[in-house]
């Protein structure tokens, strides 16, 4: 698995509320939702799914021992193939137990962790805060959180985000949702393996020279991403480990690279740590 494969998308039902990251063959889902039209009960789910096979089977299973909680399940989807999800349902397990494995994570993915955290707060405080002037405002920063972290759109919703918020008088309300504190934490090594794994590349080009006809090898290494802004930033951070230059090039894809000696001092000794 990715260090940066945890990502978020859950078996939705049509009140589901969730954010999510997606990786090769890998749905990781941390969401929540409102149990009741009416009400502001919240439930908070987190699963980790993927196609059947001997080694996803045993990954799950492994990611569950390691936790200690939860629980992995099988069902046959509707092409007929078996999809295997690892999921969690107990609030205080997905909190204390599953969202410190996402200490590694950037840019709108770290902005939707905040938003859960910013969810499970408010919700404490209101079902124990009573009517006062700040109530309203509250409810309504829930309610407008809850539905921002919702992936799927209106397909995935049961009410639209007017009529929750005019269930509970608040619909002139208008909170300032903004919450994006970049992660400024350095990416571990472990995770940049992981990136490399899945994203990067590492071999040898061929260089002629005109005047005397001789060719030579020069390493390169490379790791590219889709070129936003939270990308750049991450690989400028992961560039600050390897000890490199913070060399990106590329429009669509931004891609760190470093060639020749810079692979044999920097890269290789990092990759021979963690050859198994």
């Amino acid at each position: 698995m990715h260090a940066n494969e945890f990502g978020l998308s859950p078996i939705i039902s049509k009140r589901s509320y969730s954010t999510s990251i997606k990786a090769e063959g890998t749905y990781t889902s941390l969401g929540v939702y409102f149990y009741k039209r009416e009400s502001l009960r919240l439930g908070f789910y987190f699963s980790i799914g993927q196609n059947y096979s001997k080694e996803s089977c045993a990954l799950l299973l492994m990611i569950k021992a390691v936790l200690g909680v939860g629980r992995v399940k099988a069902e046959i989807i509707t092409n007929g193939n078996i999809h295997l999800k690892y999921i969690i349902s107990n609030t205080q397990d997905i909190l204390e137990k599953a969202v410190p494995y996402f200490k590694y994570i950037y840019g709108p993915k770290k902005s939707n962790l905040e938003t859960l955290n910013r969810v499970y707060s408010l919700y404490i405080r209101l079902k124990s805060s009573s009517q006062s002037d700040s109530y309203l405002n509250e409810v309504s920063e829930l309610i407008h959180l809850v539905y921002s972290m919702n992936v799927e759109g209106g397909q995935a919703r049961k009410y639209t985000l007017a009529e929750k918020l005019s269930e509970f008088d608040c619909s002139e309300k208008t909170p300032n949702l903004e919450i994006n504190p970049e992660n400024i934490d350095l990416p571990s090594k472990l995770f940049i393996v992981g990136m490399f794994l899945g994203d990067g590349s590492l071999g040898f080009v061929f260089n002629e020279r005109s005047n005397d006809f001789k060719f030579y090898i020069k390493p390169v290494f490379s790791i590219g991403q889709k070129s936003t802004k939270s990308n750049v930033y991450l690989l400028t951070l992961i560039a600050k480990v390897l000890d490199i230059p913070a060399q990106l090039n590329g429009q669509e894809t931004a891609t760190l690279y470093c060639n020749g000696k810079l692979v044999f001092t920097k890269i290789m000794p990092l990759l021979s740590q963690y050859k198994n």
